[in-house]
């Protein structure tokens, strides 16, 4: 700052930069035309196709959520002698076919013990209801 006479301050004056030339904006330009208007009758056929894929679509949908259920109150129902195919292991996880030898609700949530194999191979594991992949029959109990 400058001091001007009698105490009065005067702000410096700054360079005037130079002026940039004015450049009008340029629109973008179209890349394609607008569609053709669609007869009455084509657009009755698009919608009709439109509600047909959505139709399509929730069905498929709804077959997943009947089979999940299902598969919940299979779980819910499980007991001894229960064939059930489920996943158990590290990763990859294998695929095993075994009968349930009980179901317990333990401090860890509920576990299924499940037989796999036979004779000398045999093992049993202990499993998540969420290893369950399908409960496939129910086996008869041994007649005496």
């Amino acid at each position: 700052m400058t001091v001007a006479n009698e105490g009065q301050v005067v702000a410096p004056t700054l360079p005037e930069a130079p002026a940039a030339p004015l450049v009008a904006p340029q629109a973008p330009i179209p890349t394609s035309a607008r569609a053709p208007a669609l007869s009455p009758r084509e657009r009755l056929e698009k919608r009709l196709q439109t509600l047909y894929d959505r139709i399509e679509r929730d069905t498929a949908d709804a077959e997943k959520v009947a089979a999940e259920l299902a598969a919940l109150a299979a779980l819910e129902n499980l007991a001894e002698g229960t064939v059930i195919h489920y996943k158990h292991g590290r990763a990859p996880q294998a695929e095993y076919v075994g009968t349930v030898l009980g179901v317990a609700d333990t401090s860890a949530g509920r576990r299924i013990k499940v037989y796999t194999g036979s004779g000398f191979d045999a093992e049993t594991h202990v499993i998540a209801p969420a290893a369950v992949i399908k409960a496939v029959q129910q086996a008869e109990p041994a007649q005496q």
